[in-house]
């Protein structure tokens, strides 16, 4: 899935100032500490990352598999 396929009420968030990464998050109805469990990210990262900060390219990664989406989505550095 590519960023232009977002659900719309992710797209929605996003362009609402969301985060991708929480508007991701939420759209898939997980909690904060089951995608850190499957991703192996700190909650204090992602909660950074839901927050604004940039991830690192391992992360998009992580984040980009449990989501089934492109890692674009997660903005590059």
């Amino acid at each position: 899935m590519t960023d232009t396929d977002l659900p719309t009420e992710v797209t929605a968030r996003i362009s609402n100032s969301a985060a991708p990464a929480r508007a991701l998050r939420e759209h898939h109805d997980l909690q904060l500490e089951a995608v850190c469990l499957t991703t192996g990210i700190d909650p204090e990262r992602l909660w950074q990352i839901e927050g604004g900060d940039i991830p690192t390219p391992d992360e998009r990664a992580k984040l980009a598999a449990v989501y089934g989406v492109e890692e674009s989505v997660f903005g590059a550095p």
